[in-house]
C-alpha cells in the first residue's frame, strides 16, 4: 500500500498535468488538432474550416508562430482556445 507522502505527490504531479480538454464527440470531423509538448501546445488546422478559424481567431501576427498556420500556444491559453473552438462549431482532437 502506498505511504500517505507518495500519494501527496501523486495527488501534487496530478495537479500540475495540463488540463485534458481535447475530448471530442463522435459525430464531428475533426478540424484542428492540439498537440502537448510540455512547454507549448501546438495547434495544427487540418481543414480548411480549422485553417479560416486560426487565421480569424488568432492570426499570424499573435506573438511568435514560427511554423504559421500551425499555431504556438502556451499552456495557460489552451483550454481557452479549444473553448472558442467548440464555440465555433468546429471538432478538435
Amino acid at each position: 500500500m502506498p505511504s500517505p507522502k507518495a500519494d501527496d505527490e501523486a495527488q501534487e504531479r496530478k495537479l500540475l498535468e495540463p488540463p485534458s480538454i481535447l475530448q471530442i464527440g463522435d459525430h464531428m470531423a475533426t478540424d484542428i488538432v492540439v498537440e502537448n509538448h510540455g512547454s507549448i501546445f501546438l495547434l495544427r488546422p487540418i481543414s480548411d474550416s480549422g485553417r479560416v478559424w486560426i487565421e480569424e481567431n488568432i492570426g499570424q501576427q499573435n506573438g511568435f508562430q514560427p511554423y504559421w498556420p500551425t499555431v504556438v500556444v502556451e499552456p495557460r491559453y489552451v483550454e481557452d482556445v479549444v473553448n472558442g473552438i467548440q464555440a465555433g462549431a468546429l471538432g478538435v482532437s
